[in-house]
């Protein structure tokens, strides 16, 4: 609300809005192509999420978890999802949901952490597609928007 100051010197942008400024500088140099860090799955596995109950899972299963513990494990099969946390001295939380899958079950480590972080950025009601074309490459997930969020996957090694 209220009338919006924008500035610009050299490479750098100032937005002032009220006692609020906002400012920002052009980086320069050369940056890898964004579209290489994205995979590309022509096949695999997938599944329709949706973000509240995901969040609300993954909230369950991570109050067994630690930065020790590696994350959570996300065992997709058939039309469930079992989300499995586990901690030294905190012992061990499940969580399950419905969803709707598509491909061979596959079972992927994930830091509730990052995920979460996306979740938070979207309403509960969103619909989230995951791709996987395995446990050991990155997952990503896709919103009906066309934004895109990569998260690689953790070792299972305990």
């Amino acid at each position: 609300e209220g009338e919006t100051t924008i500035s610009f010197a050299g490479n750098s942008i100032a937005f002032e809005c009220g006692d609020v400024t906002i400012t920002s500088r052009l980086l320069e140099g050369r940056f890898p192509d964004w579209r290489g860090v994205v995979p590309k799955y022509t096949s695999g596995f997938s599944a329709n999420l949706v973000a509240g109950p995901l969040s609300a899972a993954i909230s369950q299963a991570a109050i067994a978890s630690s930065e020790e513990s590696k994350g959570l494990d996300f065992a997709f099969s058939g039309d469930l999802l079992a989300i499995d946390g586990q901690a030294q001295g905190k012992g061990e939380a499940h969580a399950e949901l419905p969803v709707a899958t598509s491909g061979d079950s596959v079972t992927i480590t994930l830091d509730p952490r990052l995920l979460g972080m996306l979740l938070k950025a979207l309403r509960p009601e969103t619909s989230l597609l995951l791709k996987l074309n395995g446990p050991e490459n990155a997952a990503l997930f896709e919103i009906d928007d066309g934004f895109k969020y990569v998260l690689m996957p953790l070792s299972r090694d305990r």
